[in-house]
């Protein structure tokens, strides 16, 4: 009997030592879940912290810190201003030439071919028989008697319409006698007008020479006596 009991009161203790094993073992593991919890809890929070750690950091208080645009140095030359842009003389350019008159192309009045056009009236100096050929004499009808005669010299009037004229030679210096006659033809020896009278200055004059217009007359400065040549004034006047 007592045997019994004391089976019956192992097996009460075993049961009771049993179910307190158990719940043990339950509250270890429960222990054990709820650490492990924690552990991915940390693990979570360290992973979250290490993410956070990783994010982009607000920057917009950081100083800038930015490199400077490097700006490249306009290097074009400046445009000066249109009031300095006066173009420099070319040093290298030929200075201009004026070219004088050609005059070998102008009538030198050695003959009625290439008598001196004095039409509109002229007054003309530093006119010279000196040297001047002895083409003409003044021996035909209406002309001024010569004996013999020097060097001369041939002026041409060609108006348009009919035209009147004063003509004076005036002789420059002394010695030398002039003689003035026209022609209505320097082939034929016969003259319109002519005169060999002299002024107190030994000047001669012709007035009322008419010539008709359209037609040439050839005026005549000639001297009087051989070898008589010089410098002379010669003025013509429109009457």
């Amino acid at each position: 009997m007592t045997s019994l009991r004391s089976k019956t009161l192992i097996r009460f203790i075993t049961i009771i030592a049993c179910a307190t094993l158990v719940g043990c073992a339950a509250d270890g593991a429960v222990a054990d879940s709820v650490n492990a919890d924690a552990g991915v809890d940390a693990t979570a929070q360290d992973t979250e912290s290490t993410e956070d750690t990783t994010a982009p950091r607000d920057t917009s208080n950081l100083p800038d810190t930015q490199t400077p645009d490097a700006h490249t140095p306009d290097t074009t030359s400046p445009v000066p201003d249109a009031g300095d842009t006066a173009t420099e003389p070319d040093s290298t350019s030929e200075p201009d030439i004026t070219t004088e008159p050609d005059t070998s192309q102008e009538p030198t009045g050695a003959t009625c071919a290439e008598a001196v056009d004095v039409t509109g009236g002229a007054v003309l100096t530093g006119r010279s028989t000196a040297g001047a050929g002895n083409n003409y004499n003044a021996t035909g009808d209406n002309c001024p008697y010569a004996r013999q005669s020097g060097g001369d010299e041939v002026f041409v009037l060609a108006p348009q319409s009919d035209t009147t004229y004063e003509i004076l030679v005036t002789p420059i210096g002394t010695g030398y006698l002039p003689i003035v006659y026209v022609r209505a033809d320097c082939n034929v020896d016969a003259c319109t007008e002519g005169s060999k009278f002299r002024e107190s200055n030994n000047a001669v004059r012709l007035t009322n020479v008419l010539v008709p217009g359209g037609e040439s007359h050839f005026l005549i400065v000639d001297g009087d006596v051989t070898g008589t040549d010089g410098d002379y004034r010669l003025e013509i006047t429109v009457q």
